[in-house]
């Protein structure tokens, strides 16, 4: 009898125990455990809801940020993009400058190339090429303009004077150019290279889609449409200031 009671004691002691052991877990991990009440179901349906908006803002933001980088890529066309970025812009422009005149076989006494810092700097290069040409006549003069205006790289005349080689007797012409080339800088390569990068613009500013659907987005886009504001492709000259750099 004495050995019941003794175990009778254990068992309950041991229930006693287990039930402790039940409460004190039930406290640690009941908050975390959230049962499907009327209330958490609503809870979650609205938070489902909220998700739901925010995904169609972000595609209606996608779809606007595609519209206008395919605008600016139409814009941007007529611009030089960089064959070499790690190269001086100068250096690239008088390049493709000296292959021109290799194919129109002229000769060119002097030529140098000017990068004209502007206020769009960041979007647009501006570089100018200054050629003194002599000792032509004038049908290899035009052979030259032909193939300046068929170049795939597009130049731009700021001037061009013309003047015979000897007053007296003319053999030839010389002549006095000056052709501007417009190209895209690094930053602007990028941003019209692919959607993402305005798309994770966007996302590193913390705008939400809702409030980036407004004005915000249009301000963002706003510094590459000066970069190609003009009808023909160039910036604008009024933007343009003397400080130069020279290669020879």
């Amino acid at each position: 009898m004495a050995n019941n009671k003794d175990s009778k004691t254990k068992t309950t002691v041991l229930l006693v125990v287990m039930v402790i052991l039940g409460i004190l877990l039930l406290r640690q991990y009941l908050p975390a455990i959230q049962l499907p009440t009327d209330g958490a179901i609503q809870d979650e349906m609205l938070r489902l809801d909220s998700r739901q908006k925010d995904l169609d803002n972000a595609r209606v933001v996608r779809y606007e940020l595609g519209n206008e980088l395919q605008r600016l890529r139409a814009k941007a066309s007529g611009f030089w993009v960089r064959k070499r970025p790690g190269n001086a812009v100068e250096q690239e422009v008088l390049d493709e400058f000296n292959n021109i005149v290799r194919l129109a076989g002229i000769n060119v006494q002097s030529r140098e190339a000017k990068l004209i810092k502007t206020q769009n700097a960041m979007y647009v290069q501006e570089v100018e090429i200054h050629a003194d040409i002599r000792g032509v006549t004038m049908k290899e003069f035009m052979r030259f303009l032909k193939e300046v205006e068929s170049n795939p790289r597009r130049f731009h005349w700021s001037s061009c004077k013309i003047d015979p080689d000897n007053v007296n007797k003319p053999t030839g012409i010389r002549a006095n150019c000056r052709l501007t080339a417009y190209l895209l800088s690094e930053d602007a390569t990028r941003l019209l290279s692919s959607e993402a990068v305005a798309v994770e613009t966007l996302k590193e500013s913390g705008k939400t889609p809702a409030n980036t659907a407004g004005g915000d987005r249009r301000q963002s886009s706003s510094g590459t449409r000066k970069a190609a504001s003009s009808s023909d492709g160039k910036p604008d000259r009024a933007t343009i200031h003397g400080n130069r750099r020279v290669i020879k």
